[in-house]
């Protein structure tokens, strides 16, 4: 009896398990919903710190249920604006299959005043490396009614876009088991803009949403909407943000999908149209290993919609089009960017506002690539510490060496127009973007630079003082002092520079210096200070004089994160 007992148990115990796990995890609100917005966790940012022109107003309306986002975009020098929130300590969302963004629409569609999508970024970052945030693109649907309730579902695995004062990183992964911020974001679509969002939550299994019907009228409309769009995204696609390309293409095909007929005696969107689309959002989603590919897939797609509709594309005849006789892609309108071929949509689930159970002192991790750390929880709170002394500094160096995400050095993104249907790549050629042929003056040749003896960060932070009396000669300080202002005036015009640090930085004290002469050319590399920032940071830059000028030619900052990772931003510079 006492074995069958035992058995009992066990069988039993089994039993509850699997009930446990078929039951699910309960969803998780990250904020907002029935609770209302935690107002006093959130604020915003705008490209003024960085010289910019933008605005962006935070308000919550509604007995807080709603948090309203409103501004103007402009590219006067910047082009973003955005609201973030602080978590009081890290939430692991690594269990969660994705998250869900339940939005009202503050705009309805208007036949005689046509308006592309507007594209978001999500954005979330860890304990880890904080200053780096990692993103998902997607766009508010467009919709008939003002204040209409949409969702849109982004996978976790969407949030592949990690960057670092605005410049992509490579070989950095978000770390979801420890977040501790979460960012929405407007990026280079200038004009007024309007967000309303209800609810941001984590859900345990994959969702999807209609997409919201919109009456179109005519085939005039759909071609605006589809101009408009192009515009837009192929505006967006051509400073770097893919990602938001692929949203707003993805948004109105689904848009076009789920049309209503507005008062036409035959439909506006045909099936052959709707084979168009599903066979492009098909072709795309195989293309998921490359953004470039699947943004011009989506860009053909469109494009062979216009063609259908009678309407002439200026483009390459070889480049790839979806078959408008192929009928084995049925699909419906959706919101998300996951599996979009789906035939039926997910009932919107009832969210369980569990927050606070899951907010977690900061949590270890072992599976993430850009740490090799076993307690990377310490890094974030205490690498970024303005000064300390230097037995502290030299031991918290040690500790975050682990660390090996790499910052590519800042390159021109230029490629071909997007937004210009003349400039569409044939099938056989690379989708991947190529460097426009410059014509211009023969390059000035300059010498590489003297080996400059860097001074480490403990010896900065302990013996600055001592460092800036002695570091340059003499008879290099006027030189000094001149490559120090081109210095500083190249990193006030930079805008990645000025986001990440203030835009009233100066060029400071130098800690180290190095001279040379090649020829009739007198070299200087000095390694100084950055005052005024809001951030310890140091540069490193490089200059040649000769006859005529003293021309800066390099010049790098870091911040002391990026120091201990051996790391640095270039500074683009027209020499």
């Amino acid at each position: 009896s006492y074995r069958k007992k035992n058995t009992m148990v066990v069988i039993t115990t089994a039993l509850f398990v699997s009930l446990l796990l078929a039951i699910g995890r309960a969803d998780l609100i990250l904020d907002g919903g029935d609770s209302g917005w935690q107002t006093n966790t959130w604020y915003s940012q705008v490209d003024g710190v960085m010289g910019g022109k933008s605005s962006g107003d935070l308000t919550f309306l509604e007995s807080n249920s709603v948090m309203s986002f409103s501004g103007v975009i402009s590219l006067d020098g910047g082009g973003f604006s955005s609201v973030i929130k602080s978590f009081s300590s890290a939430i692991d969302l690594s269990p969660y299959a994705g998250f869900v963004v339940e939005l009202e629409t503050t705009s309805a569609h208007d036949p005689n005043n046509v308006d592309a999508p507007l594209g978001l970024h999500l954005q979330f970052h860890d304990s880890n490396t904080r200053y780096i945030g990692y993103a998902s693109a997607f766009a508010v649907p467009l919709s008939s009614d003002i204040g209409e309730a949409v969702s849109v579902y982004l996978p976790q695995t969407s949030f592949d876009r990690g960057s670092w004062i605005g410049q992509p990183c490579n070989d950095c992964q978000i770390n979801f088991s420890s977040i501790v911020e979460m960012d929405i974001y407007v990026l280079f679509q200038e004009g007024p803009f309007e967000v309303k969002v209800k609810k941001v939550t984590a859900v345990d299994d994959h969702q999807s949403f209609p997409s919201p019907a919109v009456a179109l009228s005519s085939t005039n409309e759909i071609k605006t909407l589809i101009d408009q769009t192009i515009q837009s995204g192929g505006g967006l696609y051509d400073k770097g943000y893919q990602e938001l390309c692929i949203a707003l293409y993805r948004s109105i095909l689904n848009t076009i999908l789920s049309a209503n007929d507005s008062g036409a005696t035959s439909s506006i969107v045909s099936d052959r149209m709707k084979n168009i689309i599903c066979s492009g959002l098909q072709r795309a989603e195989t293309q998921i290993g490359s953004k470039a590919n699947m943004a011009w897939t989506l860009r053909y797609t469109l494009d062979a919609l216009l063609e259908e509709m009678g309407f002439t594309v200026t483009s390459n005849e070889q480049a790839w089009r979806p078959d408008p006789t192929m009928n084995e892609y049925q699909c419906i309108g959706v919101t998300t960017a996951f599996n979009p071929l789906q035939t039926e949509i997910s009932e919107a689930p009832d969210y369980e506002d569990n927050a606070n159970a899951a907010v977690s002192s900061f949590a270890n991790t072992d599976d993430v690539s850009t740490s090799t750390s076993e307690t990377p929880t310490s890094s974030a709170s205490f690498c970024s510490v303005p000064f300390v002394l230097i037995v502290t500094t030299v031991i918290l160096a040690a500790y975050c060496d682990g660390f090996s995400t790499s910052y590519p050095t800042r390159k021109s993104h230029r490629c071909r127009l997007h937004n210009d249907s003349s400039q569409l790549l044939s099938s056989s050629q690379s989708n991947e973007q190529q460097q426009p042929q410059m014509n211009g003056p023969s390059p000035i040749i300059t010498p590489p630079p003297p080996e400059l003896n860097r001074v480490p960060l403990p010896a900065m932070l302990a013996g600055g003082l001592f460092l800036f009396a002695t570091s340059v000669p003499s008879s290099q300080r006027s030189r000094a002092d001149k490559l120090l202002r081109l210095a500083q005036e190249a990193l006030r015009s930079d805008p990645v520079v000025t986001m990440e640090l203030g835009p009233g930085i100066e060029a400071g004290n130098v800690y180290a210096s190095s001279k040379g002469t090649v020829g009739d050319v007198d070299q200087l590399v000095l390694q100084f200070q950055i005052n005024g920032g809001n951030a310890w940071a140091q540069g490193i830059t490089y200059g040649v004089e000769d006859e005529n000028s003293l021309r800066l030619v390099a010049l790098e900052v870091a911040n002391m994160d990026a120091v201990l990772n051996n790391q640095s931003f270039q500074v683009p510079l027209n020499t």
